[in-house]
């Protein structure tokens, strides 16, 4: 949950528009809910049981939730639905970054967007002459992005049923049973059971219309372990545009991709990046090559050429 915000199961509003099981499955998190830690001990395992019944039952799979001015259509097969409602609902540092760097008529790009809870949130930023781009492998996923996005009716928009990389092949996506937000081309990224598929994989300036990105360019990039090929891939739109850049240091996914934090920093640099925010210290920048490379984040690079990196 982000800090500070309701958990879904407390909003009954939230609540109301999810089926009768998965309301019995707000219940029992709002009565087993730790004061203390705010944990719902055995709340991951109703979840798997109820997705296990609902399969089984072959029942719908999907639902429709509206939250203030946004409809997100979720997977109720998939456990990270439940942080999607956060991503949409705008309570994280995350939001706040999107609040002030995003300005009506920019465009925002999410490579990995998953459900595409930050795509919906960043619609309402662009509004109507800005732009939703979002890169979704998965494909039940990209088609429930797609649903969102046409429902919430924002901001122009375009799902690409693709993931990204330096090159154009199909590649092998992994997606763990527990939660798709975890999905990588490299299968030894996150243990556990987990289905795969074949997807294409294309580099991002030959994928989209980057010249054509209305306003200033937000990208978003959130592709486990594949951070360091997306950034080889989209170098003519990336030197063009020169987008803030919100990115997740992930030590682990890094390795699982064969090379380290260091590694993507410095093509970062290369890039023409010198300074990064961290979410927890938004009052100014830091030189990029200072920050942390050991703690999982997700950090805003700026560009050298950019004077600020917050809308003025």
């Amino acid at each position: 949950m982000s800090d500070g915000a309701k958990p879904w199961f407390e909003d009954r509003a939230i609540v109301r528009q999810f089926p009768l099981r998965f309301r019995f499955l707000a219940l029992y998190c709002r009565m087993m809910r730790s004061r203390a830690s705010g944990i719902v001990r055995g709340g991951s395992f109703l979840h798997r049981m109820l997705a296990r019944v609902t399969r089984v039952l072959r029942l719908s799979d999907t639902v429709s939730v509206r939250l203030g001015g946004a409809t997100v259509f979720l997977d109720l097969l998939d456990s990270r639905i439940w942080w999607v409602l956060d991503e949409v609902g705008g309570g994280g540092a995350e939001h706040e970054v999107l609040r002030r760097c995003i300005s009506p008529g920019d465009t925002f790009v999410d490579v990995g967007a998953n459900h595409g809870g930050y795509a919906v949130f960043a619609a309402a930023l662009t509004g109507p002459g800005g732009r939703v781009v979002a890169f979704e492998p998965q494909a039940r996923l990209a088609r429930l992005v797609e649903r969102s996005l046409a429902a919430t009716g924002a901001s122009p928009f375009e799902v690409l049923e693709v993931a990204c990389g330096d090159r154009d092949q199909v590649v092998e996506l992994f997606v763990p049973s527990v939660a798709s937000g975890s999905a990588s081309v490299f299968g030894d990224y996150r243990s556990g059971p987990a289905a795969s598929a074949q997807v294409r994989q294309v580099l991002f300036d030959d994928a989209v219309d980057w010249h054509g990105f209305p306003g200033r360019v937000f990208l978003k990039l959130d592709v486990e372990g594949s951070e360091l090929a997306f950034l080889r891939g989209a170098e003519r739109m990336i030197g063009a545009r020169r987008p803030l850049i919100l990115l997740e240091i992930n030590p682990e996914s890094a390795r699982a991709g064969g090379y380290g934090v260091g590694d993507v920093l410095r093509k970062l640099s290369d890039l023409g990046y010198d300074r990064a925010v961290e979410l927890n210290r938004l009052s100014d920048a830091v030189p990029l090559a200072t920050i942390d490379q050991s703690l999982q984040r997700n950090v805003v690079a700026v560009h050298a050429l950019s004077e600020s990196w917050r809308r003025e």
